[in-house]
């Protein structure tokens, strides 16, 4: 609200949340800098620190509080020690948990597509190349992952397609833009019948059509749209060419006008 509206307000009620999460992160010289959910130590978007720290990554472009920039540092490096190679090493992904022993997932609720979905605009943030080179492994394993009967965003296709496309658009490998029309080509063969006709329907987990947007159909129609026009944004989340012009913006006026650094009035008029 803060970004699309330049009231106070919305940023100083930020800053608030942003305190409270501060008071609740764990150091732990083993694990590194997290978040802990009823006594678990989850990485994910949905449910994990990556999460958290999307956030407060949104708090920190626009207020540029080093306090946070080192908090992020320590949590982004904490994300890193916990991904688990895959893909004989290719790609990187993540388990739901500190303690899980299964196969990591690709998922964008747990796995390699949402973690990868804030470590991508993070390291464009806070300038951070080897940032990058974890998210980019990060849609390899995604790539290179085995395949799955699910359509939806939060544990699906379409989810997998989301991040592959960010990828795609912002690194410029071919092989990532490659598998980001192989997600929409099987996308497309899993549609549902309606009365013997393939249609643009496709089942929740529970093998029955659903509307929803993480569970569902619309989340699909969504990653769908921004398939076929790249202008429309994801919702909720950062396009990372706002980000980099952000950065440049900042860039620009630190170097003009030290003495606004840290002013968070000035610096959300942009």
């Amino acid at each position: 609200l803060f970004r699309q509206t330049a009231d106070r307000t919305y940023l100083t009620y930020a800053q608030r949340l942003a305190d409270f999460l501060r008071q609740q992160v764990v150091l732990d010289e083993q694990a590194g800098t997290y978040w802990q959910e009823e006594g678990r130590i989850m990485w994910g978007l949905a449910h994990g620190s990556a999460g958290i720290a999307y956030f407060l990554l949104a708090l920190y472009s626009q207020t540029h509080d080093q306090a946070l920039k080192e908090l992020l540092l320590r949590v982004n490096a904490a994300l890193s020690n916990a991904a688990v190679p895959t893909a004989h090493g290719r790609g990187l992904s993540w388990r739901k948990d500190a303690v899980d022993k299964d196969a990591p997932w690709t998922h964008w609720c747990h796995g390699a597509s949402g973690i990868g979905t804030y470590l991508l605009p993070a390291a464009g943030i806070l300038q951070d190349p080897g940032l990058e080179d974890v998210a980019v492994k990060a849609a390899h394993a995604v790539r290179l992952s085995t395949g799955m009967n699910l359509a939806c965003q939060c544990h699906g296709l379409s989810g997998n397609g989301e991040y592959l496309l960010q990828v795609s658009r912002a690194v410029k490998l071919p092989e990532i833009t490659q598998a980001v029309h192989q997600t929409v080509r099987k996308l497309y063969a899993f549609r549902l019948p309606i009365e013997g006709v393939p249609a643009f329907v496709w089942n929740n987990e529970a093998m029955e059509p659903d509307p929803d947007y993480m569970t569902g159909y619309c989340g699909i129609y969504g990653f769908l749209l921004r398939f076929c026009d790249a202008t429309l944004p994801r919702p909720l989340f950062f396009e990372l060419e706002d980000t980099m012009l952000l950065q440049q913006r900042w860039d620009m006026i630190d170097s003009a006008f030290p003495v606004l650094r840290g002013d968070t009035l000035s610096r959300g008029a942009f």
